[in-house]
């Protein structure tokens, strides 16, 4: 390292001289180097300073120094922290970016910081790589040659990358819509033939079983508005729909339909010639001995018991009982009500009107009509009746014979018992005295009797 005072050759004796041309040779040669600048600084100078390890030129006004960007510690090592390269600003201070025509090196490229990129540009485009977070240093060493066609790029775990065949997959029985699965070899895969799916339906063309390890996992079908719309509860086996949880009646809750809120109900869709039917079985599961059934063709229901029929509910309505499906025998008609009777009296008299109570109750079963009547004071003028008459209900039936009759009581006047007669297709019953004598004029009638109707 040397540095002179000044560039200047005094005037001295020869030996001086040329000490102090020795001693300026020495400072050009090594570039003014030295721990600080030169005492005496012209413009353009080199300094070389050994403190910081930089290589400095002199400013042309000779007010400043200029740092190269040539390392004096290193081969082949550039340090640019200002200026530009090809027109482009490159850092000083804080990162900026720089794009270059050409970057050549014979030593390793280094981007510094912590998840960095490095961009390949298309454009205003580009792709790039940026290293992860890292522990320790990773390099991986790129294959020598290109590989062939569909090849993949493979590494064999240490960081050396090499061209391979990617290992195909075959899919045995393969064709449309068929679901794929394992086969238990390697790169081998199954099209199943019984099982497809072709994003509207799903086909299983065979027996499917759901839950085969008998875990307690719930089968779940939802619909547009129900979350569970169909259900299996996997642990009891129960099944329900539109509930999203078992509600049912504890003795029947193996299959409950109905979300509560709304009409439910299940149909059974049999032939137009056929049953449909509703059974109850033993465990034995082959009698059904009780039995619901709808025989379409003839349009009647059965009601069983005992695997036998006990009451069958006929097309045009009326029921028959163990067996019998006559229409001539149903039980067609059953009706409760209330009238109140008119009354007419013979012998010569006449009624005026029931001046109280007069009410009549009746009960229709089948063509059975009983009737019970309460009548206080049927008035009457005229003569003393030999009988009365009182209107019925319904019009009597004409079985050859008579239809019906009972008994009663006068209870105002005499207390006397009576009897009610109901003839043949009547539309009255006649009343009289049991003994066959004249029935009290104005009368109390407290009356039951029972005929049968047309």
């Amino acid at each position: 390292m040397s540095q002179v005072t000044d560039y200047v050759i005094a005037n001295a004796s020869g030996a001086t001289v040329r000490a102090d041309i020795n001693t300026t040779f020495l400072a050009v040669v090594s570039h003014n180097s030295g721990s600080s600048e030169p005492g005496t600084m012209y413009a353009f100078m080199l300094w070389v300073d050994t403190t910081n390890n930089l290589i400095k030129l002199r400013n042309a006004a000779n007010d400043a120094w200029i740092t190269l960007g040539v390392s004096i510690t290193a081969s082949n090592t550039v340090d640019i922290n200002g200026g530009a390269i090809d027109a482009t600003t490159v850092g000083a201070s804080s990162a900026s970016t720089g794009a270059f025509t050409t970057l050549s090196t014979t030593d390793n490229i280094s981007i510094g910081g912590s998840n960095k990129e490095l961009r390949f540009y298309e454009g205003v485009n580009y792709v790039g790589f940026e290293a992860p977070a890292l522990s320790a240093n990773k390099i991986w060493s790129l294959p020598s040659a290109d590989g062939s066609a569909d090849q993949v790029l493979t590494t064999n775990g240490s960081g050396a990358l090499s061209w391979a065949t990617a290992a195909g997959t075959t899919i045995n029985n393969n064709a449309d819509y068929r679901i794929i699965t394992g086969s238990g070899t390697a790169n081998t895969l199954n099209g199943i033939a019984v099982l497809t799916w072709d994003g509207i339906t799903f086909s299983a063309d065979g027996a499917a079983t759901f839950n085969e390890s008998g875990g307690d996992v719930d089968f779940r079908v939802e619909s547009d508005t129900l979350t569970h719309a169909f259900v299996v509860d996997g642990a009891t086996g129960d099944v329900f729909m539109g509930q999203s949880s078992q509600t049912g009646y504890a003795l029947a809750q193996k299959l409950v339909v109905g979300d509560g809120d709304d009409n439910d109900g299940i149909t059974i869709q049999s032939g137009a010639t056929h049953q449909g039917n509703l059974a109850f079985n033993h465990s034995d599961g082959t009698t059904a001995h009780g039995r619901i059934l709808y025989q379409h063709n003839t349009n009647y229901m059965a009601f069983m018991t005992n695997n036998a029929e006990r009451i069958r509910i006929l097309a045009g309505g009326g029921l028959t009982f163990n067996g019998d499906s006559a229409a001539a025998n149903a039980l067609d008609d059953y009706e409760e009500g209330t009238y109140a009777p008119t009354y007419t009296v013979g012998g010569g008299g006449s009624v005026t009107g029931v001046t109280s109570t007069n009410i009549a109750t009746y009960t229709k079963v089948g063509r059975m009509v009983t009737v019970s009547v309460t009548s206080v004071y049927v008035a009457t003028s005229g003569t003393i009746p030999t009988n009365y008459t009182i209107s019925l209900p319904f019009t009597a039936a004409s079985p050859g014979a008579q239809t019906g009759g009972g008994f009663g009581q006068e209870t105002g006047n005499t207390g006397a018992g009576v009897l009610i007669h109901v003839g043949n297709t009547a539309s009255t019953a006649l009343i009289w005295k049991y003994d066959g004598g004249a029935v009290s004029a104005n009368a109390y009638f407290a009356l039951a009797f029972t005929y049968q109707s047309a």
